[in-house]
This record gives C-alpha cells, sequence and structure tokens, in this order.
C-alpha cells in the first residue's frame, strides 16, 4: 500500500476502518443482489437472456411483494383523525 492512504492519527485510524467496513458491506450487497445477463438470439429471431447467477445470489421469494398487508386508504385515515 502507499503511505499515503494509510492512516497516520488514531482519528484517521478511525475514519479508515469506517471506510473499509462501508466498502465491504456494499460489496456484499452488490455480490448478493445483482447478477449479469447477456442477450442472446434464438434461431426462429427472438431474442433471450442468459443470466449468471452466482452461488452467493440472492434468490429471494416475491410473495411479500405480490401479498402485501393491507394499507389504510388515507380517506378512512382522515376520517378516523377528524373523529378523534
Amino acid at each position: 500500500m502507499r503511505n499515503e492512504i494509510l492512516p497516520t492519527s488514531t482519528l484517521e485510524a478511525l475514519a479508515f476502518e469506517q471506510k473499509v467496513t462501508l466498502a465491504k458491506e456494499i460489496a456484499t450487497v452488490l455480490r448478493t443482489n445483482i447478477v449479469q445477463a447477456r442477450k442472446s438470439e434464438l434461431p426462429d429471431g427472438e431474442a433471450s437472456w442468459k443470466l449468471r447467477i452466482t452461488n452467493h445470489t440472492e434468490l429471494g421469494s416475491n410473495d411479500s411483494i405480490k401479498n402485501p398487508p393491507p394499507m389504510e386508504s388515507s380517506r378512512s385515515a382522515r376520517k378516523r383523525q377528524a373523529s378523534s
């Protein structure tokens, strides 16, 4: 490593450690949530996508998105506030 990058004081060392931790957290999010895709042409002229999914890729369920909990409408909330 270059000497310019290395921290020289305790305060700089703390900031350096925080930045290293942040960089590691960002790398983890990118590694688990981003996939690579490549477009390929099929013989019949249609396009398809080939995905590169690794062991680190997070394969979640979309059930929470498909079936969100019911939300109270803003109209109902205003009525409830007015009656309070």
